[in-house]
């Protein structure tokens, strides 16, 4: 990104730019997708948009960023509710929120990661990082208020498990134009995943 925003205007202009973004990937396709076709959506010139971003590829950053930074409120915002859980109840909810944000603003996010998560972007995996992390601080939180599941040795394990067992896995699932099994099936099998893992990790502390 070239210019940051400081003034009011040029935030409006920058997030009318990644909103562009979103809308021009579910068009065109992250390959196909050009600057002007971004600038056209947002209502602008292209020479407004090359006066903070540089090209095609740091819109994308930018809307990478935004995606995870979603992601990392939405995990926030659940935290208190979901420390209070089960551990069924915990993972369906932390699922289901995360499938209610795909899916939102008709599926802006879920057309994104469509495109995406097959592509080699480094940033996309330090971003990802970012949300291990902070599924590690949820979990940490979760088991404080637990104190039968201090027994769990590898938390950063968990946590990798949601990330790939779960949430790519609805990414999947809902890319998929017919699955073979019912969401509530889908969401009913990830939280056993996890009932199960933990009990396995307390039993052979025992």
């Amino acid at each position: 990104m070239r210019r940051q925003p400081q003034q009011k205007r040029a935030k409006v202009s920058v997030d009318a730019i990644i909103e562009a973004g979103f809308i021009s990937i579910a068009k065109h396709g992250i390959l196909h997708t050009t600057t002007v076709h971004i600038a056209d959506i947002a209502g602008i010139s292209p020479g407004t948009l090359y006066q903070y971003f540089s090209n095609k590829e740091a819109v994308y950053e930018a809307m990478e960023r935004h995606f995870i930074d979603d992601i990392l409120t939405m995990l926030n915002a659940i935290t208190p509710e979901l420390i209070q859980m089960d551990v069924r109840g915990a993972t369906t909810l932390i699922l289901n929120t995360f499938t209610e944000m795909l899916l939102k603003e008709d599926g802006r996010y879920l057309k994104y990661s469509r495109q995406t998560m097959h592509l080699l972007d480094p940033h996309l995996s330090n971003y990802i990082k970012e949300i291990e992390k902070k599924l590690q601080e949820v979990i940490i939180q979760y088991v404080m208020h637990h104190p039968d599941l201090m027994r769990i040795r590898n938390i950063p394990t968990f946590s990798y498990m949601v990330i790939n067992g779960g949430i790519l896995i609805i990414l999947r699932y809902l890319s998929d134009p017919n699955p073979s099994i019912s969401f509530e099936q889908l969401i009913e099998g990830l939280g056993n995943m996890a009932v199960s893992y933990i009990a396995s990790e307390i039993q052979n502390q025992q």
